[in-house]
């Protein structure tokens, strides 16, 4: 850190404090730790997060991973994979403000209304469905059109759920 090399080269403590703003007890304890060899680096305060670094990683690049194949995670999805993998880990449950932590650890990721599909996509009813099928069906019976003469192009769900959701996205 620049302000214990500034106190080691030989500047006034309490001045260095000033300027670096850091507290000059806590200047003067790691000017102490690194005469005597130990590496000195601020550190966050706490404890440390409830998952491994690597098994955050991996659930953050789950998360991206959803809402590129068009199914952004929910946050209650989220909660519950990372329960999932502590509970494996060490057979606990996660607290109250991890959500919130986890967020704040990895910036790239926030909470976002999901967008609205067109109303041609959003309208469509189990009424529109089933006329779709019996119409396909009468025309092939009609036209005596084989099942080698199928194809199915369009593989699309019809979702009737109509509202925006909260979601977790990039």
């Amino acid at each position: 850190m620049a302000a214990v090399r500034r106190v080691l080269a030989g500047e006034h403590a309490p001045t260095v404090s000033k300027q670096a703003r850091v507290h000059y007890r806590t200047l003067m304890n790691w000017v102490a730790k690194a005469k005597n060899g130990n590496p000195v680096a601020p550190s966050r305060r706490g404890p440390p997060p409830a998952l491994h670094p690597e098994a955050e990683q991996n659930l953050v690049e789950w998360v991206i991973g959803r809402q590129y194949v068009g199914f952004p995670a929910k946050r209650q999805e989220i909660i519950q994979k990372a329960g999932d993998i502590y509970a494996m880990m060490t057979g606990k449950t996660l607290g109250q403000g991890w959500y919130r932590r986890f967020l704040k650890r990895h910036p790239i990721l926030s909470g976002r209304t999901s967008e609205s599909i067109t109303k041609a996509h959003n309208s469509v009813t189990m009424t529109d469905v089933t006329r779709l099928f019996t119409t396909l069906c009468k025309v092939l019976i009609e036209h005596k059109i084989s099942s080698s003469r199928l194809f199915n192009m369009d593989e699309t769900a019809f979702d009737t759920n109509k509202g925006g959701k909260r979601v977790v996205a990039r």
